[in-house]
């Protein structure tokens, strides 16, 4: 177990961007009811294109060779706690994966470069993009004592593990 001060600067969470196989045709247009779609070019860094923006995440296809960002409109998960509803990991996973898409194939990871990479190569059929999961997000919801979506957060940095497996 590793303890750490909340508050403290040097406490940074990166996002873990998930890869995802199984995805059905025209998944633009189902996801639409939902969010306000908007389409990028291929020169456009998507990461730089949903910084600073709320509900946004980043979505790119390998059979269209499409960038798009998608804007949360805000309904669709009534049910879930509200610590919940406002996290864009838990837009992706609940809505997009488990509503909407009906998504079970998911990969995870963290650099951008290798996750469009893997889509262009065809290894997966498509990539979605987050933002980090804000320090006050994770706060609120384990307070609520509810659980957020796998890898919804990736801390860096990362502790060294030889002190605590290896023998003084």
């Amino acid at each position: 177990m590793f303890l750490a001060n909340i508050s403290d600067e040097g406490l940074t969470i990166l996002p873990a961007h998930r890869l995802v196989k199984g995805i059905p045709e025209n998944p633009v247009k189902i996801l639409s009811e939902y969010f306000n779609v908007e389409e990028l070019s291929l020169s456009e860094k998507v990461e730089d294109s949903i910084a600073g923006y709320e509900h946004a995440i980043g979505f790119y296809q390998h059979n269209n060779r499409k960038q798009y960002i998608l804007k949360h409109k805000g309904a669709g998960l009534d049910d879930l706690h509200p610590a919940l509803r406002g996290l864009d990991v838990t837009v992706l996973h609940e809505l997009i994966f488990k509503k909407l898409l009906k998504i079970t194939d998911i990969g995870y990871e963290m650099n951008i470069k290798e996750t469009m990479d893997r889509v262009k190569n065809g290894l997966y059929d498509a990539a979605f993009f987050l933002n980090p999961t804000k320090v006050e997000d994770v706060e609120r919801v384990a307070l609520s004592d509810v659980r957020m979506p796998p890898k919804s957060t990736y801390f860096y940095p990362k502790l060294l593990t030889g002190l605590v497996i290896n023998k003084f």
